[in-house]
C-alpha cells in the first residue's frame, strides 16, 4: 500500500482524511507542522500539502510548499485542496488517484504512447484483411484492459495498465474509418463520419453524469471495472450487425448494395493520382501535412479541455457533489453533439469543406480565450471545441 504524507490542518480531521484515502487504496499520515515532516519524509511514496483550510493563507501555502519540496527530495510533491478534491467526481476523484500516486502526468504520457502504435497498423489490417474482425478482437481487447485499471495495486501496474489501454483502444478509430469508407460514397462520407464521432460527446453526455452518481454510491474501482462493460457488450452487437462491404450485409438487397458500390467505386476512379498509394508518398503531400497539423493542434485543446473540465466544474460549484459536476459536464457535449451533425449536414450539401472546419474551430479558439477571460473562467463556453 502506498504511503502518503498529508501536511495541512485538514478542516475534516486525520482520521476522515485517513479514511478518504483507504478508499483509494492509500495508507496516509496527517501532520500538523513542517516540523514533523522530517520524521515522516524518507519513508513516504508521496508528499501533499492541504491548502483547504482557511488558516493556510498564500504566503503560508507558498513557504510550506517551498520547505516540504527540501525536505521531500525526491519525494514526488502533490499540492492539492485534499480534504474537498478527495470527495470525488468524474475527474477530480479520478485525478486525485493519479495525483496522489505522482502519476497524473506519466499516465497521461503512459497512455498516448500506447495510443499511436495500432493507429497505422489496425488501418492496414482493416483494409487487407477485415474492419469488422479488426474492430472486434480491439474492443474486446479494451474492454477487458478497461476493466483491469481498476484492480491495480501499484504505481508500476497502473503505468501499465494505462499503457494497455492505450495500446488497444488506439486501433478502433482508424479501423472504423476504413469500414465508412467502404459504406459512404464521398457525397455522404461527412455525415456517415459525423454520426461515428457523435459517440465522443454522447459518451460524455451519458457517462459523465452516470460517472457522477456511480462515485455517489460506490468507490472508484468499481467506476473503472464497470466502465468496462459496455465496450464488451458493444463487440456483440457489433460482430452480429456489422458488414465489411454492402455485398457481404444480410440486411439489404442486392441492388442497394450493388448501388452503394457502384458510386464508391465511381468516386475512387474519379480521385486524382496520387503516386504509388503508399503511406511514405502520403505524408509527402502538403494537404496531407496541412491535414496532420491542423488535427494535430485540435485533438490537444480538445483532450486539454475535456481532461480539465470536471476538475474546473468542481471548482466552480464550490466543491459540488459527483453527480452536480457529472450534469454540468454533460451540458457542452450535448450542444457539441447537435453543432456537429447540423456542421457535417452542411458540409455534405455544399460540399465547402474548408469552412466546415475552419469556422468550428475558430468559435473554439475564440470560446477557450473568452473562458480565460470571464471571472471565474467558463467552462461550458468551449463546447465547439
Amino acid at each position: 500500500m502506498a504511503q502518503v504524507l498529508v501536511i495541512g490542518d485538514d478542516l475534516t480531521g486525520s482520521n476522515a482524511t485517513g479514511a478518504l484515502y483507504a478508499r483509494l487504496g492509500l495508507r496516509a499520515v496527517t501532520v500538523g507542522d513542517l516540523a514533523q515532516v522530517a520524521r515522516y519524509a524518507d519513508r513516504v511514496d508521496v508528499l501533499v500539502v492541504n491548502t483547504a483550510s482557511r488558516h493556510w493563507t498564500p504566503a503560508r501555502a507558498y513557504a510550506a510548499v517551498r520547505a516540504a519540496a527540501e525536505t521531500a527530495g525526491e519525494v514526488p510533491l502533490v499540492v492539492k485542496r485534499v480534504d474537498t478534491t478527495l470527495r470525488g467526481n468524474p475527474g477530480s476523484e479520478l485525478d486525485a488517484v493519479v495525483d496522489v500516486l505522482a502519476a497524473r502526468e506519466p499516465a497521461a504520457r503512459i497512455f498516448f504512447v500506447g495510443y499511436v502504435f495500432l493507429q497505422i497498423p489496425a488501418a492496414i489490417l482493416a483494409q487487407r484483411w477485415s474492419a469488422r474482425k479488426t474492430v472486434v478482437l480491439l474492443m474486446v481487447a479494451w474492454g477487458l484492459a478497461a476493466s483491469l485499471t481498476g484492480l491495480v495495486q501499484t504505481k508500476s501496474q497502473f503505468y501499465v495498465a494505462r499503457f494497455v489501454l492505450g495500446f488497444f483502444e488506439g486501433g478502433v478509430w482508424p479501423a472504423v474509418l476504413i469500414l465508412l469508407a467502404s459504406w459512404f460514397p464521398l457525397r455522404e462520407r461527412a455525415r456517415a463520419n459525423a454520426l461515428w464521432m457523435a459517440c465522443l460527446p454522447l459518451s460524455s453526455v451519458f457517462m459523465a453524469p452516470l460517472s457522477g452518481w456511480m462515485l455517489d454510491h460506490a468507490s472508484w474501482r468499481w467506476v473503472l471495472v464497470l466502465q468496462g462493460v459496455p465496450p464488451l457488450v458493444w463487440a456483440v452487437v457489433w460482430w452480429f450487425a456489422v458488414a465489411d462491404r454492402p455485398a457481404q450485409a444480410r440486411w439489404i438487397s442486392r441492388a442497394e448494395a450493388d448501388h452503394v458500390e457502384h458510386s464508391i467505386a465511381a468516386d475512387e476512379a474519379a480521385k486524382p493520382s496520387a503516386g504509388s498509394g503508399s503511406y511514405l508518398d502520403a505524408v509527402r503531400q502538403k494537404s496531407v501535412l496541412v491535414i496532420i497539423g491542423v488535427y494535430f493542434f485540435w485533438i490537444t485543446g480538445f483532450y486539454g479541455f475535456n481532461l480539465w473540465l470536471p476538475s474546473v466544474i468542481k471548482e466552480l460549484t464550490h466543491d459540488g457533489s459527483s453527480t452536480e459536476v457529472g450534469l454540468l459536464t454533460a451540458v457542452p457535449f450535448t450542444v457539441a453533439l447537435a453543432v456537429m451533425i447540423a456542421n457535417a449536414a452542411w458540409s455534405d450539401r455544399t460540399g465547402r469543406r474548408r469552412q466546415a472546419v475552419a469556422v468550428p474551430l475558430v468559435v473554439g479558439i475564440a470560446a477557450l480565450l473568452l473562458g480565460q477571460a470571464v471571472d471565474g473562467g467558463c467552462p461550458g463556453c468551449c463546447c465547439c471545441v
